[in-house]
């Protein structure tokens, strides 16, 4: 943990997120000692700094990251292109005094729930000015020229960085809903016919006057005005589950958010209704997988199959899927084998829509005979023969 109260000769807080009061607390830290020329550096993303008065650092020199950094390259692969972004994540306090540094490392954000609130975890390093003081550091951190184009940072004032203030109307719209979740709300579900079937949600007293709330099933168009007691009928097996979208409006801004309500009544076959009606046909299945794997350059590939190859042509899009759906469970199998079981749920929910292809089959059969992967339990070896594993796929 920083230490809160002592004085010192030069401090850098590096942190994503700031709250205003911590921030002013080093920056005030000096007020009543013998110490001016204190030396005072902080390095936070640029949308952080609408939380900041200009009281809170006026004696703090202000560095953001650069578009460009944050922005990133764009990876260019033979299957898809994306964009990295990034900006700051580490929380780092450097204090000096006289001749003793004190740097300070872990999960500290220089915010008032971090300090305050949470647990957190953090570790001191204690040196000598000889070996770690601001310009050192700094140096580090900037490059050997503070303007130079490697210095991944800009400085920036509260007058310049462009930031997000907090939007005042749309927090108070957040705190209806937050005010709704609160109220202890329930659902049951009765079935109408063979068909459909009628949802109803009981919502306790709460104080909504002056806002325009509606409420509906996240699977479904159909909206009703929010009150304590909500009917919706006609609800097919595959609209129903436990969340929905209540809407506040003030009649200037509107916000939308998703609750979890408590439901009773939910059909049996409801999941697998609902997985049937997703994944419908043999493409989504394959896509479903990639998904499962957590493989974003097989869903790429997919995509660019889909759009050079013609609708009917489901054998040359299988083969040119297989390949690499084979490389990826082979690496699942050995860093992440709780993954199958997401794969073995799906094909046992859908094993009587004739969506699985019989040489996926034969092939996930096999597969798991020859990783022995008996119980989801981690392969300790696996042999491979005549495969490449491409560079894409280590992490």
């Amino acid at each position: 943990m920083v230490e809160m109260r002592i004085t010192f000769h030069e401090i850098l807080v590096i942190s994503p997120f700031l709250s205003g009061g911590v921030i002013r607390d080093f920056n005030d830290r000096n007020t009543r000692s013998l110490i001016n020329d204190a030396r005072y550096m902080l390095i936070t993303r640029e949308m952080s700094l609408g939380r900041l008065k200009p009281e809170d650092v006026s004696h703090f020199q202000i560095y953001t990251m650069r578009d460009a950094v944050i922005d990133g390259e764009t990876a260019i692969s033979d299957e898809a292109q994306e964009i990295q972004k990034q900006d700051i994540h580490a929380k780092i306090y450097m204090i000096r005094k006289y001749s003793s540094s004190d740097l300070y490392l872990g999960s500290l954000n220089a915010s008032h729930n971090a300090v305050y609130g949470n647990i957190e975890f953090m570790i001191r390093l204690r040196s000598k000015r000889r070996y770690l003081d601001l310009d050192k550091l700094a140096a580090s951190l900037f490059g050997t020229e503070k303007d130079g184009s490697d210095n991944p940072f800009q400085e920036v004032t509260l007058q310049t960085a462009i930031v997000e203030e907090e939007d005042e109307p749309t927090k108070a719209l957040d705190a209806v809903v937050k005010e709704i979740n609160r109220s202890n709300p329930s659902a049951v579900v009765h079935p109408e016919d063979e068909e459909y079937y009628s949802a109803s949600i009981h919502f306790e007293a709460c104080d909504t006057k002056g806002y325009q709330i509606s409420i509906r099933p996240l699977l479904s168009r159909r909206t009703e005005e929010f009150s304590r007691d909500v009917l919706f009928t006609r609800l097919t097996i595959t609209q129903l589950s436990e969340f929905y979208v209540i809407a506040v409006s003030d009649r200037e801004q509107t916000v939308e958010r998703i609750l979890i309500i408590p439901t009773d009544g939910l059909p049996d076959d409801r999941e697998k209704q609902v997985i049937s009606s997703v994944v419908n046909d043999r493409d989504c299945f394959y896509r479903y997988i990639a998904f499962l794997l957590g493989d974003d350059s097989i869903l790429s590939m997919l995509e660019i199959n889909n759009a050079g190859v013609e609708a009917d042509d489901t054998m040359s899009r299988q083969v040119y899927h297989v390949p690499a759906l084979y490389e990826k469970m082979l690496q699942t199998a050995a860093v992440n084998p709780e993954k199958f079981k997401g794969i073995e749920y799906l094909m046992k929910t859908i094993s009587e829509d004739g969506i699985i292809p019989e040489d996926f089959k034969r092939l996930y059969e096999t597969f798991k005979k020859a990783v022995k992967f008996n119980g989801y339990r981690k392969c300790k070896t696996i042999q491979v023969y005549r495969l490449r594993i491409d560079i894409r796929y280590i992490y």
